[in-house]
């Protein structure tokens, strides 16, 4: 990653995201000024083992008021019911695997997420 040439990336139309684990991380990722930085694991996960513990909601919501000018994504563990409350810290996005590709009826699934978040008007705190 530190050899990437991050101008030329961003010059291309792609976009570089990294994912973060605590607090350390995130300050580290900030110097680098990626396109994106993904929180995570907030909730404990099934999709991948995991070497890091869960951050929680009180983690995400400091980590994302420390970043100002950087996209941020939460990942890790969030369902429907757990959505409105990750997106309660500000956080500019969300990735789900599992609250989509478990249910029976992913497209339903995907649905009532985008229900959820667009009846709500979340904004970045």
């Amino acid at each position: 990653m530190l050899n990437a040439d991050l101008d030329r990336i961003k010059s291309s139309g792609l976009r570089l995201g990294i994912s973060t684990h605590n607090k350390k991380e995130v300050e580290y990722v900030k110097k680098i000024k990626p396109s994106y930085i993904a929180l995570g694991h907030i909730f404990p996960t099934k999709t991948k083992r995991m070497f890091s513990i869960p951050q929680g909601l009180l983690n995400l919501k400091k980590q994302v008021r420390s970043i100002k000018d950087i996209p941020t994504v939460a990942i890790g563990g969030i369902t429907l019911n757990n959505l409105h409350d990750v997106l309660l810290t500000g956080v500019g996005g969300i990735s789900v695997i599992s609250a989509i590709t478990k249910e029976k009826n992913w497209k339903e699934a995907i649905y009532k997420f985008l229900s959820i978040i667009k009846d709500n008007n979340y904004q970045r705190l």
